[in-house]
C-alpha cells in the first residue's frame, strides 16, 4: 500500500490564507505575504476565527466542511472552489448528500468511514452558517489570482523538493503493512497521502482532511516520525471511536495519541525512531507510556482494545486518588 507526500495548490492556498489572517497561528510567512490578500478579507477571516480554527482535538463549526473537506477533494482553482461551496450549500438546503457525491465521488468513501456527511446536526449547522459559507467562498475566490501568480511560484519549488526527499525514504518502508501486522487492525484505504503546505508553519502539525489524507507544514521537526505516527493514528481510530461515549473526550484523546506515539517507537525501532511530535506536545502523558510499557512487551499485540481500556481505567483511577 502506498504512502506518499503530495503538493497541491488548494490546500497550500488554504494554509496561505489562514496564516496571513492569523487564524489560529502565525509565522514569518504571515508577514512576508501580507500584501497578497485584501485587507477587508483578512479582517473578515480574523473576525470569524472561531468558526475556522482548530487544535488539540477541537475544531470550529466550519473547520471540517469549510476547510478540511475542501482540502480533501482539492478542486481546481476558483471554479473548483465555487463548485465545492455551491454543492455544500445545496446539500444544506435539501439535506440530500447525493449532489455532493455526484460532484466529488471520493466523498462517498469519506461518508462511509469518517461519518455521515448529512448528519442532521451538520445540516442544521450549515444552514445556520449559510451566509458565512458564501462569504468564505467569495474571499477565497477573490484572492486566488494573487496567490497563484505571486506567491505559489516562490513557495512551490521548495515544497516539492521536500516531498521528493521524504518520498524516497517512504519507498523503502512498508509502513501500513507493519502497522497492520503489529496491531491486528486493517487500514481502510489503499493509500495514505500527506499534503504538504508552506503556509502552515506553526499551525497544528498533522491535520486529518479525511481518512487516508493529511495536511501538514512541509518542514516541521520530526516530520518523518510524524508521518509514521499518523498512519497508526488513522489505522486505530476505531479504538477511540468505540470508547468516546464512555470517557471524557479530552483525556481519551491524550491517552490515544500517547498510545500511537508509543507504538510508533516500538514498531519502528529498527528505523531509529525514538521520538515523535506528540512526545513534545500537550497531548503526551508520560504515565500512559509507563503503563503501556508494562502491558506491551512484544509484537504482534494480541488484545490492543483491552490494553487501551485497561490503561484508560488506570489513569482515571490514579487521577481520582490524586496520583
Amino acid at each position: 500500500m502506498r504512502v506518499s507526500c503530495v503538493v497541491e495548490s488548494i490546500p497550500s492556498y488554504m494554509g496561505h490564507m489562514l496564516s496571513i489572517a492569523r487564524v489560529g497561528f502565525e509565522s514569518e510567512y504571515s508577514d512576508r505575504y501580507s500584501q497578497s490578500v485584501k485587507q477587508e478579507d483578512i479582517n473578515w477571516l480574523k473576525e470569524n476565527e472561531e468558526l475556522l480554527k482548530w487544535g488539540n482535538g477541537k475544531a470550529g463549526p466550519l473547520t471540517g466542511y469549510g476547510l478540511f473537506m475542501l482540502g480533501y477533494v482539492s478542486p481546481d482553482g476558483p471554479e473548483g472552489i465555487e463548485s465545492y461551496y455551491n454543492s455544500l450549500l445545496a446539500m444544506a438546503k435539501s439535506a440530500d448528500v447525493s449532489q455532493l457525491f455526484h460532484s466529488y465521488p471520493r466523498l462517498e468513501r469519506l461518508h462511509e468511514i469518517w461519518g455521515p456527511l448529512d448528519d442532521p446536526r451538520a445540516i442544521e449547522m450549515l444552514r445556520a452558517l449559510g451566509g458565512e459559507i458564501e462569504q468564505l467562498k467569495k474571499v477565497l475566490i477573490e484572492n486566488w489570482d494573487c496567490f497563484i501568480t505571486e506567491v505559489w511560484p516562490q513557495e512551490k519549488p521548495k515544497v516539492i523538493a521536500q516531498a521528493n526527499t521524504i518520498n524516497k525514504r517512504l519507498q523503502e518502508m512498508n509502513l501500513i503493512e507493519n502497522w497492520e501486522y503489529a496491531t491486528g487492525f486493517t487500514f481502510q484505504s489503499d493509500s495514505y497521502e500527506y499534503v504538504f503546505s508552506s503556509g502552515m508553519e506553526n499551525a497544528p502539525r498533522f491535520n486529518s482532511l479525511g481518512y487516508g489524507r493529511n495536511w501538514v507544514y512541509y518542514d516541521i521537526p520530526f516530520l518523518l516520525e510524524g508521518i509514521v505516527h499518523e498512519i497508526g493514528s488513522h489505522l486505530l481510530m476505531r479504538l477511540q471511536g468505540e470508547l468516546q461515549r464512555e470517557y471524557d473526550f479530552s483525556l481519551l484523546y491524550k491517552v490515544y495519541e500517547t498510545l500511537c506515539s508509543f507504538l510508533t517507537k516500538m514498531i519502528f525501532s529498527d528505523l531509529g525512531i525514538k521520538s515523535t511530535p506528540v512526545d513534545n506536545s500537550k497531548l503526551y502523558v508520560p504515565r500512559v507510556e509507563e503503563l503501556l510499557k508494562m502491558e506491551i512487551q512484544s509484537i504482534p499485540i494480541s488484545d490492543l482494545r483491552g490494553i487501551f481500556r485497561t490503561v484508560m481505567d488506570q489513569i482515571i483511577s490514579e487521577k481520582g486518588k490524586g496520583a
